[in-house]
């Protein structure tokens, strides 16, 4: 099944970069992955803390679910006439994001993945995140990068 995946966590770059994505599943006729990764904290016993237990890992799991379908409502509100040609899927996959989104681009041959670019001053508006970089670097099809939106000004 190929597609658009698109990564989100919660940011106002991450809003943008699903925005663009919703606009170009629905000029492709094509259908909408919306993926937010989730890291489990790792606690080693011998420091004296347990490894998280499954209900942990549950709640972690259903927070990114939500984060993820709610920001995909949010945009798809808000683009209704996009909203009425694309096909969307939301979901939480645990691990790195760069690397859960490689994963999903590759299982589901996508044929387009989309980030947002975060940057919190002038230098670091100039180049791309960690994330984005990872991705540009080792995805299995075009990427998209969306740059930092006119609310980030160069005064960070």
């Amino acid at each position: 099944m190929s597609g658009v995946v698109v990564g989100v966590d919660g940011s106002a770059a991450s809003e943008r970069a699903l925005v663009w994505a919703v606009e170009e599943a629905a000029l492709r006729g094509s259908t909408l992955v919306v993926v937010h990764s989730y890291e489990v904290p790792v606690v080693h016993p011998m420091w004296g803390m347990p490894l998280p237990d499954e209900p942990l890992r549950d709640r972690l799991r259903q927070a990114a679910e939500k984060l993820a379908a709610d920001m995909l409502s949010k945009v798809l509100a808000s683009r209704p006439a996009a909203a009425g040609h694309v096909r969307t899927t939301s979901l939480a996959v645990e691990g790195p994001p760069a690397g859960a989104l490689i994963e999903d681009a590759v299982g589901r041959s996508a044929d387009l993945l989309v980030v947002g670019s975060h940057g919190a001053g002038a230098l670091s508006r100039l180049m791309l995140g960690s994330v984005s970089n990872k991705v540009l670097h080792h995805a299995p099809c075009p990427v998209v990068v969306i740059p930092a939106g006119p609310d980030q000004a160069l005064d960070g």
